[in-house]
């Protein structure tokens, strides 16, 4: 039976884990570098199903579903389940956002001459 080995270098005296610059590098015996899970990972990623991303920007579950299927949304698609992460919900709101028509000062000028016009006439 294998022991386990521990990195003496990853723990204190009384067993605890230190933080070690360069503790989360490693590489196998073919001189391939990797690193141990959690080294330099973020501690945890929300995700948000499709129900919940859905009610947030206020389309049916279905129709986010589908455009998930068809490819026209970002999304991440593991063990059958499609889920979204706080920057991919922030891509497709700004990518569904309609920005204003910059108008000049004359059209709108004109504009407005062509309503009051419209309002005075009987």
């Amino acid at each position: 039976m294998a022991s386990i080995r521990h990195d003496p270098a990853t723990r204190g005296t009384a067993g605890e884990r230190v933080d070690v610059p360069g503790a989360g590098t490693r590489s196998d015996r073919h001189g391939r570098a990797y690193t141990r899970a959690g080294a330099g990972m973020p501690e945890e990623i929300r995700y948000y199903d499709i129900p919940e991303v859905a009610k947030l920007i206020r389309v049916s579950a279905r129709w986010l579903a589908d455009e998930c299927r068809a490819g026209r949304v970002e999304h991440v698609h593991i063990a059958r389940k499609r889920r979204f992460t706080a920057a991919q919900v922030e891509t497709l709101m700004a990518a569904n956002t309609v920005k204003a028509a910059p108008t000049s000062v004359e059209t709108a000028r004109t504009r407005a001459e062509k309503n009051l016009r419209r309002r005075m006439l009987p």
